[in-house]
């Protein structure tokens, strides 16, 4: 019989993707290591990190000698592998809901925030990021008005959620957007928190402290 391997984690806490796959590793309770990637100091960047993934982004997850890169892509394998059906959705019709998220995602939650976070990083403003990210919200708070409490309008969380909670609440963290004119999306960020009690708090906490440290 072969051996089992300790999937490997490439993460750094600013990183929402790699946030993501950090939580659902912990609340599955998936033996794991992580290797931890300075963003800020380029360490993605090294000519060791380049042999990993030559493009030289995290978050990458190495299983054995297969080595993924893309976040919402391990998020699907660790879910398939590990048999977590509820996370991937419990049937055709949900799956499909999930990934219709995860696709908007990409164009929407993750493209905006990235264009709000990353001037804030360096003490700059983003007009136009913060008009992309009111849009997407506003086309979230439209969505959970209809269907919830999760985005998929599952009874538990999915990947699609944890997909795009870190993106919502690094926001929060780094006081770049208020969500009062969106209840919807907030009691959806705040299910998704409950939903994960032995991953959450050391989630964010890794996040705020790197903001506290700025």
């Amino acid at each position: 019989m072969a051996e089992s391997t300790k999937l490997v984690l490439y993460y750094f806490c600013v990183s929402q993707p790699s946030r993501s796959i950090k939580l659902l590793l912990d609340e599955a309770e998936i033996e794991h290591e992580v290797k931890v990637l300075n963003l800020m100091a380029g360490e993605q960047k090294s000519e060791e990190f380049l042999k990993v993934n030559p493009g030289g982004q995290v978050p990458v997850l190495v299983d054995g000698d297969f080595v993924l890169p893309e976040g919402a892509a391990i998020l699907e394998y660790i879910a398939s592998k590990h048999n977590l059906a509820s996370w991937l959705g419990e049937d055709a019709k949900t799956q499909a809901k999930v990934h219709q998220w995860m696709h908007w995602h990409h164009s929407a939650t993750r493209k905006s925030t990235t264009a709000l976070v990353r001037p804030a990083l360096v003490k700059k403003t983003d007009e136009a990021g913060a008009k992309a990210f009111a849009d997407s919200v506003a086309h979230l708070e439209k969505h959970l008005s209809t269907v919830g409490p999760f985005l998929a309008g599952t009874g538990s969380p999915t990947i699609a959620d944890l997909l795009i909670l870190p993106e919502i609440d690094q926001l929060s963290v780094f006081g770049l957007f208020d969500f009062t004119p969106y209840p919807k999306v907030a009691e959806w960020s705040k299910a998704v928190q409950e939903a994960l009690p032995r991953s959450y708090p050391a989630n964010l906490a890794a996040l705020q402290e790197f903001v506290n440290s700025m």
